[in-house]
């Protein structure tokens, strides 16, 4: 009797449809496609069960990120060079209207002259944070303090948010290539890459997370959520004033830990932002270490 409904059959391309995964619907060489020798990969990988990763307790980022922000100051105002812009402006806010935010030699030794046009650029190249005067160094700290906190305003809303929206955790992104192998090697390239954890660096906004460093090959964006606790709060709002501002970066800890919950793709693997569109939601989510310790 010929076999007319193969139900098996039915109920696996029915799902691959609600999952929109972007691939072809059978293997007969490998078995499994790409996306699978990823999570194969993670669940080898898992160092808890994903019901125990879970933050300890509320957790108010915002105070959190407010006790940093003055460590963060001292040390950028020892290193001019790594904020020129908010130097920059402060420069050009206070060098003329407030003489006494000055050291009496600053201008002299350095034959600066406040009527020209170029002073404030040529302020910056050699101003030091000794330069100041008393007055000075406190209306810097004070006015670097509030430019910080509009600098990482963007950073604490999306993520005071997220931790609403996921139980207390942060949604975080990362993005990863394999430039080389097909199919099962991608398995091996995963467990021999990522050995010693999946990453210490994530974005917290999706957009944001791309393969820097890829140069072709297949492109996975993985989809993760991490615990305030064991986010490197100091690092981040560092990096977020003065450099990587574009990639919205956030920081974990080495010791840390993320459970990743989807990841993004495309059929072919190219590493391009058209991938991001095919997401794949992980049926049992899986947490790994981040770092080598």
């Amino acid at each position: 009797m010929r076999k007319i409904f193969d139900f098996k059959s039915f109920v696996i391309n029915e799902k691959m449809t609600q999952l929109n995964i972007p691939f072809d619907k059978s293997d007969p060489l490998h078995g499994k496609m790409h996306h699978e020798h990823v999570q194969d990969a993670l669940e080898d990988m898992q160092i808890m069960k994903p019901e125990q990763y879970k933050s300890k307790a509320y957790y108010d980022v915002e105070n959190v990120i407010a006790g940093v922000i003055p460590k963060v100051v001292k040390e950028l105002s020892e290193d001019f060079e790594r904020i020129s812009d908010q130097v920059t402006m402060f420069i050009y806010n206070n060098l003329k209207d407030s003489p006494e935010y000055w050291k009496p030699t600053f201008l002299e030794e350095n034959d600066l002259d406040i009527t020209d046009d170029d002073v404030y650029q040529d302020a910056v190249e050699v101003m030091a944070i000794e330069d100041l005067s008393e007055e000075g160094l406190e209306a810097w700290n004070q006015f670097f303090e509030n430019q910080t906190s509009d600098d990482i305003y963007s950073m604490v809303v999306t993520i005071t948010d997220s931790i609403k929206e996921n139980d207390g955790l942060i949604a975080v992104w990362r993005a990863i290539t394999f430039d080389k192998g097909e199919y099962d090697d991608v398995y091996d390239a995963m467990i021999k890459g990522y050995k010693k954890g999946i990453g210490e660096y994530w974005s917290w906004e999706e957009n944001a997370a791309e393969a820097h460093w890829g140069s072709g090959g297949k492109l996975f964006v993985m989809h993760g959520h991490v615990r305030p606790e064991d986010v490197d709060w100091e690092a981040t709002v560092l990096k977020t004033i003065y450099n990587l501002k574009e990639e919205e970066e956030i920081e974990i800890k080495s010791d840390g830990a993320i459970k990743l919950v989807g990841m993004s793709t495309d059929k072919g693997g190219t590493p391009t932002s058209r991938g991001k569109d095919h997401y794949i939601e992980f049926e049992t989510p899986y947490v790994v270490k981040v770092g080598t310790n």
